[in-house]
C-alpha cells in the first residue's frame, strides 16, 4: 500500500500534551511498522528524546521550535554509529540510497520536559517508501535546474571558471566597486564578496569585522550606521590613487549584485553573518535569482539558508571530514572548498569522493596558470583566484 504522511511520535506510547520521560524504539521498514519490534525503554534525564529506527528512502520535513532539535544518526547493519547530523528548525533532509544503512531520528530538547507528542507531531513529517522516492525525484530536479543556472559551461583550459576572490584585486582594492567591475570586465565566471551588517542593518561588502585594515577609520562595522561608513573611504589596495573617493566607499549588497548582473557573473556570496533573508530579497529585487551561490564556513548559516532556498550552498571546509561532507550531501545542491594543494596527486581522492557524493568542489587560491591547469585536469569544478591568470594548453 502506498505510504502516506507519517506524523512522527504519534506512535510513541504517551498521551498528547504529556512530557515524555520514557521513550521506546520503533523499527520502521519500507513504511510498515511491526508491533513486535517495540523494544527497550530509554530513560535519560539529560536528553528527553523520542527515537525511531527506520530503513528505506525517506524525506523529513522539520519545523520544530527553536528549543527542539532533531538528530539524524546513521548506522551500519551491525549498529555501529557512522555519523550524526543535526536538523535545525525548518531544515529538510532527503536520503534515497541507504542500502545497508539504518537511521535513527532523535528529537531532543535543549530544556528538560519540553518534548511532547502534540508539539512534535505538529511540526515534523516523515515520509518513507514510494512517496519519499517521488519527493526526492522532484527535489533533485529542482536542484539540477538550480545548478544549471550557475554552471552554464564546463571548467576548461580555454574558458576557465574563475571566481574572482573579493573582486579582481590585481587592479583595485579588495571588496570595492572598482574590483567588482574589473572582475566583470576580465570575464570572471563569478565575483566573490563578503557580507556584514552595519549598525542599522544595511548589508555591506567587507571581509573583516573591523574597518581598521582597509578604511580611514577604526572600530567594528556593526558599530557604525551605513551613513557613517559612507564618510570613510578605502585607503589600502592596488592602484588606490587612480580611483575617486566615491568609488572607494563601502559597497552595499545591492550595488555588488547589480555589477554581477551587468557583467553576467555569478554572485559568490560569503556570509560572515547570517544574511540569508536579505540575500534572497535583494536577489529577487535586482533580478539575480538563480545566479548566486551562498558560501560560509559556518554550517549552521548554510543550514538556515537551505531552509529558505534551493540555491547552491558552498561550505568553506578547512578540515574535511565525512560528517560535514555528509551534511552537505543531505542538504543537496552543495559545493565545498578545501585548503589542499595537490589535485593530481594525493588530494585527487578527495575530489573523486566529493563528486561521488554529488558535491561540487574547489581548492583555494588558484593563483598561477600552472596550478589552475592542474586543478582543471583533476576535475575541480571552479577556481577561486586572486589573479585569474590565462591558461595555456
Amino acid at each position: 500500500m502506498k505510504t502516506i504522511f507519517f506524523l512522527l511520535l504519534l506512535l510513541i506510547s504517551c498521551s498528547g500534551g504529556t512530557a515524555l520521560r520514557n521513550t521506546k524504539f520503533i523499527e520502521w521498514s519500507q513504511g510498515t511498522i511491526d508491533p513486535d519490534t517495540l523494544g527497550e525503554t530509554i530513560n535519560n534525564s539529560q536528553w528527553k528524546s523520542n527515537i525511531m529506527v527506520f530503513s528505506g528512502p525517506f524525506v523529513i520535513h522539520n519545523a520544530m521550535p527553536n528549543n527542539l532539535i532533531l538528530n539524524l544518526l546513521e548506522y551500519d547493519m551491525n549498529d555501529s554509529l557512522l555519523r550524526r547530523s543535526q536538523m535545525w528548525m525548518k531544515n529538510n533532509f532527503a536520503v534515497e540510497d541507504i542500502e545497508n544503512r539504518k537511521f535513527r531520528l532523535i528529537a531532543k530538547a535543549s530544556t528538560p520536559n519540553t518534548i511532547d507528542s502534540e508539539i512534535v507531531s505538529d511540526n515534523i513529517v516523515l515520509i518513507i517508501g514510494v512517496d519519499a522516492k517521488e519527493q526526492i525525484r522532484q527535489r533533485n530536479k529542482k536542484f539540477e535546474e538550480a545548478i544549471s543556472r550557475v554552471f552554464t559551461r564546463e571548467n576548461t583550459y580555454n574558458n576557465p571558471l574563475y571566481m574572482a576572490h573579493r573582486g579582481y584585486t590585481v587592479d583595485a582594492p579588495e571588496n570595492s566597486i572598482p574590483s567588482f567591475i574589473h572582475a566583470g570586465q576580465k570575464g570572471a565566471w563569478a565575483i566573490e564578496s563578503d557580507l556584514r551588517f552595519t549598525k542599522d542593518s544595511v548589508v555591506v561588502c567587507i571581509h573583516d569585522k573591523t574597518i581598521d585594515n582597509r578604511y580611514n577609520g577604526t572600530g567594528k562595522v556593526s558599530d557604525y550606521t551605513y551613513a557613517e561608513l559612507l564618510e570613510m573611504k578605502i585607503i589600502v589596495g592596488n592602484n588606490i590613487d587612480v580611483y575617486s573617493d566615491e568609488e572607494l566607499r563601502i559597497p552595499t549588497l545591492e550595488q555588488y549584485l547589480e555589477i554581477c548582473k551587468n557583467y553576467n557573473c555569478v554572485a559568490f556570496i560569503e556570509l560572515k553573518e547570517d544574511a540569508s533573508k536579505e540575500i534572497i530579497e535583494a536577489a529577487n529585487k535586482i533580478g539575480m535569482t538563480g545566479r548566486y551561490i551562498v558560501s560560509s564556513s559556518n554550517i549552521d548559516i548554510l543550514t538556515h539558508f537551505r531552509s529558505l532556498s534551493d540555491e547552491m550552498i558552498h561550505h568553506i571546509n578547512m578540515k574535511p571530514t565525512s560528517t560535514n561532507l555528509d551534511d552537505l550531501r543531505l542538504m543537496g545542491n552543495a559545493s565545498t572548498a578545501f585548503n589542499l594543494s595537490d589535485p593530481t596527486g594525493k588530494d585527487k581522492e578527495m575530489i573523486d569522493k566529493c563528486h561521488s557524493m554529488g558535491l561540487k568542489i574547489c581548492f583555494r587560491a588558484v593563483d598561477t596558470s600552472k596550478y589552475a591547469k592542474e586543478c582543471i585536469e583533476a576535475g575541480i569544478d571552479f577556481l577561486p583566484s586572486n589573479t585569474m591568470e590565462e591558461i595555456n594548453e
